[in-house]
Order: structure tokens, then sequence, then C-alpha cells
């Protein structure tokens, strides 16, 4: 790359192999197709809506049916393509070759953002359990005073949740920020958006691509005090999500019921899978994720790409792990019996 920056010249460009055969169970998506009402709502947005004119650039619509969903005020959420462009937006707003603090393992872009920024990033790494390792996130913030804590729960790619009492000796540490990563609450035992609410330093991030289906769409958004969300606006580009985009997510977060039976199931999938693992001695962890972490020997992946069966690689302590995200009972029947074959 001949004209890149400096910082830039050993960057590799993302990309992701766009799978549409076999069973796809390497990027946490939903396995079931979108809601037959969803569709019909969009199919009148189609005939009615102006696409000749640009969005609302603040999602004014949108922002407000979240707001009500969640009892916060308009002001405190704002909108991005997926959680990750919030994520870049924040980092360009606050970061200038300052301290980050990231788990080890966990969502892979905070780190490419870091990157990206010139960040300082310290890696917490969890317990050999891979629990949180929360002593060593309060070393750590006493030490750097990182700028920014990433804290992801349930987490990616281990599925690992944190406890509320710890959480808050992590807020309470620092009068820095404190992003809570929730992509995956809506599979989890509890939310802490309460505390988006209650502390000025913390700021949630959510997306409806993993429980609602929208992966497609790319939508996420996020919930903290005005400021903060006035800072991640201050970088964020304008009319960043289509008017089919933002009408999609408004119909969701209004008919969260027509989800509740599919996030039901593909808990109780990933609980049944976890123990058909256990019982072929499989090291897998325990999730609250709609994917479970696990370790296999590399013939049981290559047998399942043979099958056409995807999951993800995630190199970690020097071993090839394997996130498996939850698909639908016929596609987790077959999963099962590719790897029983290969062992």
């Amino acid at each position: 790359m001949r004209y890149a920056k400096e910082s830039l010249k050993n960057q590799i460009p993302y990309h992701s192999k766009n799978i549409t055969e076999g069973i796809i169970l390497n990027a946490n998506e939903s396995p079931f197709p979108p809601k037959k009402e969803l569709l019909n709502y969009l199919s009148d947005v189609v005939k009615t809506a102006s696409f000749n004119r640009y969005p609302d650039t603040d999602c004014l619509k949108l922002r407000e049916a979240i707001a009500k969903f969640y009892q916060v005020g308009v002001d405190n959420v704002c909108c991005g393509v997926g959680s990750d462009q919030l994520l870049d937006s924040l980092f360009r707003s606050t970061i200038s070759n300052e301290y980050v603090l990231i788990c080890n393992p966990s969502f892979s872009m905070y780190s490419e953002y870091a990157k990206l920024s010139n960040a300082k990033a310290i890696y917490a790494p969890f317990n050999e359990d891979l629990t949180y390792n929360v002593d060593y996130i309060l070393d750590s913030i006493k030490k750097y005073d990182p700028k920014i804590t990433f804290i992801c729960t349930p987490n990616n790619p281990t599925g690992a949740t944190i406890k509320r009492a710890d959480l808050l000796k992590i807020i309470n540490a620092t009068d820095n920020i404190v992003v809570i990563d929730e992509a995956y609450a809506e599979f989890a035992d509890e939310s802490f958006i309460d505390l988006a609410k209650e502390y000025a330093n913390v700021i949630i991030f959510r997306t409806f691509s993993k429980a609602y289906g929208l992966a497609g769409m790319r939508v996420g958004y996020a919930i903290s005090s005005k400021d903060n969300i006035d800072l991640i606006n201050l970088t964020k580009a304008p009319y960043n999500l289509s008017t089919f985009t933002q009408e999609a997510a408004w119909f969701v977060i209004n008919n969260t019921d027509l989800y509740e039976n599919d996030i039901a199931n593909l808990k109780k999938y990933r609980d049944e899978l976890y123990l058909e693992l256990q019982k072929l001695n499989i090291e897998v962890y325990p999730s609250e994720a709609n994917f479970l972490f696990m370790y296999f020997d590399e013939k049981v992946y290559n047998h399942l790409l043979e099958k056409l069966i995807y999951v993800r690689v995630i190199k970690f302590n020097n071993k090839a792990y394997y996130r498996v995200n939850i698909g639908t009972a016929e596609e987790n029947v077959e999963l099962l019996k590719a790897i029983k074959e290969a062992l």
C-alpha cells in the first residue's frame, strides 16, 4: 500500500468470506429467517418511502422507539451501522495516543480500532476457566488509568459474563469511560442497561444483528448520558443509516415479542449442545450468548469443512479454539453428527 500513512503500513484490510451454502455457524447470526410480519411492514415501506431523499440523519423515529423501550431520554440514544461504527466514532472522538483496556480474548474490533487510533492497548487476560480476572483489570486501571475500559458481557468469543458486583468495582475504580458491550445480552440472564442511567462514565452498546436477525441490515445503538452520546456523534458520519434500515429496526424494537420464542429456543439449544459436547469430552466453556467456545483437534475442524459446516477459528494461548454459534435444531444435530464422525 504505497500511499498508506505510516501507522497503517503493516495493517491488513479486513475481509470475511461470504458463505452462502452449507451450515453457517461462524458469525453468531440468527439462524432463523426474517419474520413475515417484518417483511409485510417493509413491503409497505418500499411502496411509500421517499427513497429519493436522504434518510433522517438523527434517526429520530428509531431513537424514540429505543428510548421508550428502555425508559431513557431520546438524547441518551444514538444509532450506527452496527455497534462497530459507534465504537469507531468513540475511538476517534476520545483517543490520541492514550491507554485503553481490553480483555483477552474479546471482540476483535476493540484491538483493530485501537491500532487505527494509535491507542496504547493493555490486555487483561481471563482466568484459566475463562471467567473475568477482575483483580487484573482493577490493577491495570490503577496503574495505567485507561481512557476507555471495554467489558463485553456476554463476552465474544468465550460466552462468559461478569458479575454485577465485579462490574460495579470496575466502574467505580475510574472516572474514565467504561464501555459495556451487550451485543448478546438478550441471551443472558442479566442486563446492565440500568448502569448507563446511573453512572455518567458508562456507555452501553447493543445491536439488532444477533437476537433480532438484522445482521444484513447493520443496526447498532448506544445508550449513555447525553454528553457521551454527543461525544460519539461528534465523529459519526451523517446519514449513516438508510431509511429502509431505520424502518426495519423501528419495527423490531416495537415488536420484540415476535422474537421471544426464537431467543428461548436458541438458549435451550445452546444448553443442550453444551451437555452433548461434554459427553464427547470436548473442552467446552459455559456460555450465556448464542454461541459456544470450545477446543478440539484440527481433524474435527477439517471434517466439519468437508461437510460444509462452518465455524470460527479463534487463535488463543497458542492454540486454535473454535467459536460455534447455535443453529436450528436440525443444524445442531448435523454439527454433533459430524463431530462424532471425526472423533
